[in-house]
């Protein structure tokens, strides 16, 4: 019996973590050690402003991994978590280990935990939870992620069995985020589908409203993990967030002291909120990606030469140059350095005016291209930048700016001809992003390709527990992506936040991309 520690996860991000600057040192935040030394305040009203909405309060039907968590970690908790360098810790599991040669997880569960209807946490709702992945009548987007899933078996009333297909190297961080959200099984029951707008967890805070772009939370009294000061958390009373789409209009909310936390800042922004003594630049690993994605099911992008005309258009290195301020760089595969699955040997697209013009000719097309994009920064910019390119080869593009729920619905049923698509590398593990893309049941297979051909590799990949062999699959992937032109990268550039020097408490998990909300508070 083998129990679980983190195994090749944790090696891999105590690596990733080794090489970046610590977040305490970086940032001027205060490290946990001067968090303990400071007494709490508790009460008071934590602002937040968010670049991006949640499309639902059911985790499993978020649309936005590891951003959603910005909202979901208000009322929802999982098992277990994932902490900045990769070890997993107990939430609502105590304590696990693997049997059956790594296809079984044991978990045994906390005694003192009640959802904040009233309802008990034990092995049956952990049980009606995960068996909501098993259900064929619910269609989630979360659901690709736990197909290794086989059953889960009540042991006694604190100790379930969660049995799997195969052995899985990513099923705990998967129950470390969104698919291991932990939900009242009464509450889902009683509300149906008014569940999505009304959640209930065991989180520390209870959503009270959300109306359009504002999300209200209050104090959960029935939380269940203590302070420092030996009372009950979270320390605040309120979180209320709103979203604002522009990053511009974000800075401002927080240097006017109306927000005491903000999301995805500008390159251009990172000076004046680091040089700023009330505020703090929250430093992270994860790096946010920009690729054009191309419609091949229908002309005129199901025509390869189009394709490669349009890739040997840009110039990545000068659009970095432009978006990042030098903060970034161009982006020569799907994968951004700095992750365990960069591959220096990938080869990507380039830029060749020449070529683009040789290959316009050869795909026969002459008409206008619409590009579709999402209206937020720095996309709406990027769009700019590759019409102007484009234009130089002859290709005469239309930009078509939307609202993101909006983009999506045309995105996804492949209702466009080349879209903008930022992704941010928020994942416990690679396999989410390459089975969201390229899975047998991708929820985000932008381009339309054939997943048949892809879904053998991320298999593979998902069931191996060496780093050198998981990544030598995603290479694959990536080469016979890119050859194909289903997808052209563009650039990278590093996710920052920015807070308050008020805030106290802040911690993040193994993305570095999302925070907790229960230790939180705010000097006067």
């Amino acid at each position: 019996m083998e129990k679980m520690r983190g195994g090749l996860l944790s090696f891999v991000w105590r690596k990733i973590a080794a090489s970046t600057v610590v977040l305490s040192l970086a940032t001027g935040l205060p490290s946990p050690q001067a968090w303990a030394a400071e007494q709490p305040v508790r009460g008071g009203t934590l602002k937040v402003a968010l670049r991006l909405t949640v499309a639902s309060l059911d985790p499993l039907f978020g649309n936005a991994p590891g951003t959603d968590r910005k909202v979901y970690n208000l009322f929802a908790e999982s098992l277990v978590k994932q902490d900045p360098g990769g070890k997993f810790l107990p939430v609502l599991a105590e304590s696990w280990e693997t049997q059956n040669e790594g296809k079984t997880l044991l978990f045994r569960l906390r005694k003192d935990v009640q959802f904040q209807d009233g309802t008990p946490f034990n092995a049956q709702a952990v049980k009606f939870n995960l068996d909501r992945f098993l259900n064929d009548s619910i269609n989630a987007p979360a659901k690709q992620y736990m197909t290794d899933l086989e059953s889960v078996q009540v042991v006694d009333e604190h100790t379930v069995k969660v049995n799997l297909k195969r052995k899985s190297s990513v099923m705990l961080s998967m129950l470390a985020v969104e698919p291991g959200s932990m939900l009242s099984p009464t509450a889902i029951q009683k509300e149906g589908t008014n569940f999505a707008r009304r959640p209930i967890g065991t989180g520390p805070f209870k959503i009270s409203s959300w109306s359009g772009d504002s999300i209200k939370a209050e104090r959960n009294p029935k939380y269940w993990r203590m302070g420092g000061d030996g009372k009950p958390l979270p320390y605040l009373d309120n979180v209320e967030i709103k979203v604002v789409p522009n990053s511009a209009i974000r800075v401002i909310e927080l240097k006017s002291g109306n927000s005491q936390l903000i999301d995805f800042l500008e390159a251009k922004d990172f000076n004046q909120i680091s040089q700023d003594p009330a505020l703090t630049v929250a430093e992270g690993t994860v790096p946010v990606t920009m690729f054009l994605t191309y419609n091949i099911t229908e002309p005129p992008f199901n025509n390869i030469h189009l394709r490669q005309a349009f890739s040997y258009a840009l110039n990545r290195d000068a659009l970095a140059q432009v978006i990042t301020q030098k903060a970034g760089g161009g982006l020569a595969s799907l994968e951004p350095p700095g992750t365990w699955v960069y591959d220096a040997k990938v080869r990507g697209h380039s830029f060749n005016l020449a070529k683009a013009k040789e290959e316009l000719k050869a795909s026969g097309f002459t008409g206008p291209i619409t590009l579709t994009t999402i209206q937020r920064d720095p996309d709406t910019q990027v769009a700019q930048i590759v019409q102007s390119m484009a234009k130089q080869a002859g290709i005469d593009v239309r930009i078509e700016t939307m609202e993101r729920q909006a983009y999506l619905a045309k995105i996804l049923p492949h209702k466009y001809q080349v879209g903008l698509l930022q992704f941010a590398v928020i994942r416990p593990d690679p396999d989410v992003s390459y089975r969201d893309f390229f899975g047998d049941k991708a929820a985000r297979n932008y381009s339309g390709l054939d997943t048949k051909e892809f879904e053998p590799l991320v298999a593979s990949a998902r069931a191996e527990s060496g780093i050198d062999q998981r990544r030598a699959i995603y290479s694959k992937v990536q080469q016979n992506v890119l050859d194909n032109y289903y997808l052209s990268p563009l650039f990278w550039l590093p996710v920052r936040d920015g807070a308050s020097r008020r805030l106290q408490g802040l911690s993040r998990d193994v993305t570095m991309s999302t925070w907790f909300y229960e230790d939180l508070w705010l000097k006067k």
